[in-house]
């Protein structure tokens, strides 16, 4: 029996590729997708027929990727993959064609911006890069163009002369105020309008060389003449004592309009730093010109650009507060919502250690509440600690002092009634802070037996409420903001917040070791086993960096 077996060989051909790569890239040419059926036994065979001489070769490769390096315009023309297999008992054939085109990479312009006013002068810069000291002409080795819709026109420079305005009927506000020393062909225009605005042109005659400038005139802020007020003279105390005292009093509004947030709860916020983000507010509300320049020389902050993403912008804030919270602070925000306009943000971390250190104690001592309800707490103790007291009719205080040239100031008042701790809170006027301050730091330092609960507090706020209460109601509806977006841009604050983490404990000292506590009344004692008031003071800046409440450690 003569048996005749017939194979059959089916042609596939797969569409055609049209693909655009950049002179000088790469690229790799897949046969068959990934997601194509597979066949058993496979062969590749890749053929090329350039673009420029229609010559046809068969390529060394036999792999199911072509890749190709350095493409140069040789590598243009139509590439052709063949695979050959089995697909169960049938031979099948795949083809797939791909024409690839190498262009050159398309060309850039770059140009300065400058950005003025209408009304003020403005100078545009033309620096050569090459020496035109050699050019023995009297006219300008360049010329100066502005570009039209269909054409660059040429402008007129004079040189400016005492006697300008007499001369000439149209007031000329062209000027040269080339440095030819320098290569610097620049020109300047005077009393800046909006017509004036566009692309400028400085051509370097013999040369090569065609600089352009984009002239950006804009209307200036509503209510505002100079881009920054004078500063006072540097060597005046008067500024420092203004500033120091404007800082307790703020300090104080805000404590005032905290407290009462939770009036049974604990408080802590930084002022000093609330104030910080306003003071870079103000600087922004001031033209955006200085405004970048400014922010990092006060502020050794930049600000930035939020994008279209909520969560790049939740994972760009985050990691700007936890590097400027050493990790500290990790989550300020969770969401920024995508019509959010501008977000203030501002978050500090401070961990302070004693100038005296606390005996250690792994032992809980009794608070007393409001209520009268008493709850044992971790807590600092010292039988001969070094402070500084001050006693009044009303409360006590306490100096503690901490490195850094800083102090903790904890106010007492003589009963843990509720009623005690409104009153004192009450008196807590800037004058009464700063007198408070002054007297203490006169009296001498005394041994004292003390007894502290360990803080670690942490706070995560909304401030509107509370900046609309200090009569700053304008930031969130209408405010003049123009220094940062054009002024015909309706901008306002949608969201500020803060975040503050305190801590302060026995740091240095081993809680482990167990010592035995004696209330002997051999010195005098300081005891803050019920509620009380805190603030961080900077000794150096004479303002609170810190304040708050402790009513339930």
């Amino acid at each position: 029996m003569l048996c005749v077996f017939l194979l059959l060989c089916t042609t596939v051909s797969l569409s055609a590729g049209q693909i655009s790569v950049l002179l000088k890239s790469s690229v790799s040419l897949e046969c068959v997708p990934n997601d194509a059926p597979q066949l058993a036994g496979s062969t590749f065979t890749w053929s090329f027929m350039s673009l420029h001489t229609q010559h046809q070769e068969t390529l060394g490769n036999q792999r199911r990727i072509l890749s190709i390096k350095d493409m140069n315009h040789n590598h243009s023309g139509r590439y052709t993959c063949v695979q050959e297999g089995y697909k169960g008992e049938d031979r099948l054939r795949r083809r797939r064609t791909f024409t690839v085109n190498v262009e050159e990479p398309v060309a850039f312009e770059e140009w300065q911006v400058v950005r003025v006013e209408v009304g003020s002068n403005v100078m545009l810069p033309c620096r050569s890069t090459e020496d035109l000291s050699s050019t023995h002409s009297d006219s300008s080795p360049v010329v100066w163009k502005r570009e039209t819709e269909d054409d660059a026109v040429p402008l007129n420079v004079v040189k400016k002369t005492k006697h300008e305005k007499e001369t000439v009927k149209v007031p000329q506000r062209i000027f040269w105020d080339a440095i030819p020393e320098e290569q610097d062909w620049a020109i300047k225009i005077t009393q800046t309008r909006k017509e004036d605005a566009g692309m400028y042109q400085c051509l370097i005659k013999n040369a090569t060389q065609t600089l352009k400038v984009e002239l950006q005139v804009q209307e200036p802020c509503r209510g505002h003449t100079a881009p920054w007020e004078a500063c006072e003279d540097p060597d005046s105390r008067s500024w420092k004592k203004i500033l120091q005292e404007s800082l307790v009093e703020f300090s104080a509004s805000l404590y005032s309009q905290l407290k009462g947030s939770n009036a049974n709860g604990n408080l802590i916020f930084s002022p000093i730093s609330i104030a910080v983000a306003l003071y870079n507010l103000l600087l922004d509300q001031k033209l955006s010109e200085a405004f970048v320049n400014q922010s990092l020389e006060f502020y050794d902050n930049v600000p930035q650009k939020l994008t279209s993403e909520s969560k790049q912008n939740v994972d760009l804030i985050n990691r700007w507060v936890a590097e400027k919270t050493r990790n500290k602070i990790t989550e300020l925000i969770d969401d920024v919502d995508l019509s959010t306009s501008f977000v203030l943000l501002n978050a500090v971390y401070f961990n302070g250690q004693w100038k005296t250190v606390f005996e250690a104690t792994n032992k809980k001592l009794k608070f007393t509440k409001f209520s009268g309800e008493i709850v044992e707490v971790p807590a600092l103790f010292s039988s001969k600690y070094s402070l500084q007291m001050s006693y009044y009719s009303d409360l006590k205080v306490g100096k503690f002092s901490m490195t850094g040239k800083n102090s903790l100031y904890i106010l007492v008042p003589n009963t843990p009634a509720e009623e005690s701790f409104q009153q004192m809170e009450n008196t807590l006027t800037p004058e009464r802070i700063n007198e408070m301050v002054a007297e203490i730091n006169k009296l001498p330092v005394q041994t004292a037996e003390v007894t502290l609960p360990k803080l670690k507090l942490t706070a995560n706020r909304q401030l509107e409420e509370m900046l609309r209460n200090l009569g700053l109601s304008d930031l969130f509806l209408k405010p003049n903001l123009c220094g940062m977006f054009p002024e015909e841009t309706q901008v306002f604050i949608s969201d500020v917040r803060h975040r503050a983490f305190l801590s302060i404990s026995e740091k240095g000292v081993e809680a482990a070791a167990a010592t035995s506590m004696s209330f002997a009344r051999t010195f005098s004692s300081f005891n803050v086993l019920q509620p009380f008031v805190f603030i961080l003071w900077s000794d150096e800046a004479t303002a609170p960096l810190f304040m708050g409440k402790v009513i339930d450690p």
